[in-house]
């Protein structure tokens, strides 16, 4: 093994640990949850991998989540948890920033909202910095080292709303573009990838995602470091019969195009509608 991949995988582990550290402190509950299912959450953009086993006649699918198996005991047992879940993604380009297999990091916390999840996500950031040591974290300036970037992680963080984003980077009334004959959500995510994403959002829309008052957009952030999105959250929507209806039309989306469709998972779309938070 190379140094420097030893050197990654130390860092990793003390990044994993210093999350845990920051929960358990929060008394938030830790799942271990399986990654094999029959049935999946279908989101746009979002495929997973398949495997079989000679015992078994049904595919199985890999999780490309924590959040269906989170969702699930939240709502037979309502309280605070995370999950520091292997996670699986088919049909992404392999590189720098994606990989088909990854850890992510889930947490639900009860009578929350994605304001309240902004902050805790800011603190579990500063956290985690703090225990780097200074070749990666600067504690007199406040200044994360990754690549060639240098982030100052002193409070409070730069916020602005997707609305702001489309029309200060190009010139786009969104409220008239999500509502005329050009919108796609192709187009949408094309926009967005090329011209945006390298910013805090706090509003762009999600069918997973509460709606505002104005029902384009919906409660929802994403959390930038230069080009990479390192963190999203929502206020939950748990109207059964929206997120039933967003699965069916991304079903038949993939059938149509000929995409990777596992069966929907309803028992996460009924566990969903039952979320407080």
């Amino acid at each position: 093994m190379k140094p420097q991949n030893l050197k990654n995988i130390i860092l990793r582990q003390q990044i994993i640990s210093a999350i845990r550290h920051f929960f358990v402190q929060k008394k938030f509950q830790e799942i271990d949850l399986p990654v094999l299912k029959y049935s999946l959450p279908l989101e746009q953009n979002i495929y997973s991998l398949e495997t079989s086993c000679k015992q078994i006649q049904d595919k199985l699918y890999l999780s490309t989540s924590p959040e269906s198996g989170l969702k699930k005991i939240i709502s037979q047992r309502p309280g605070n948890y995370f999950s520091i879940s292997p996670s699986f993604r088919n049909l992404e380009a392999k590189g720098p920033t994606h990989q088909p297999e990854f850890l992510m990091l889930e947490w639900y916390q009860t009578n929350s909202n994605y304001l309240r999840t902004m902050k805790i996500a800011q603190k579990l950031i500063i956290n985690i910095a703090q225990g780097l040591d200074n070749i990666k974290y600067n504690r007199t300036n406040n200044i994360l080292i990754y690549q060639n970037f240098n982030f100052d992680l002193s409070l409070p963080w730069p916020k602005i709303s997707i609305k702001q984003l489309f029309l200060d980077h190009t010139n786009i009334d969104l409220d008239l573009f999500l509502t005329s004959s050009k919108f796609s959500e192709n187009n949408f995510n094309q926009i967005f990838l090329n011209d945006i994403e390298p910013h805090l959002s706090t509003s762009r829309p999600t069918p997973l995602a509460k709606k505002k008052s104005n029902p384009l957009y919906s409660k929802r952030f994403e959390l930038y470091f230069g080009p990479l999105e390192i963190a999203n959250g929502n206020t939950e929507n748990n109207s059964m019969d929206e997120i039933t209806s967003a699965s069916l039309l991304e079903e038949k989306y993939r059938r149509l195009h000929q995409l990777p469709t596992p069966p929907i998972d309803y028992d996460f779309i009924k566990a969903s509608s039952k979320m407080s938070h």
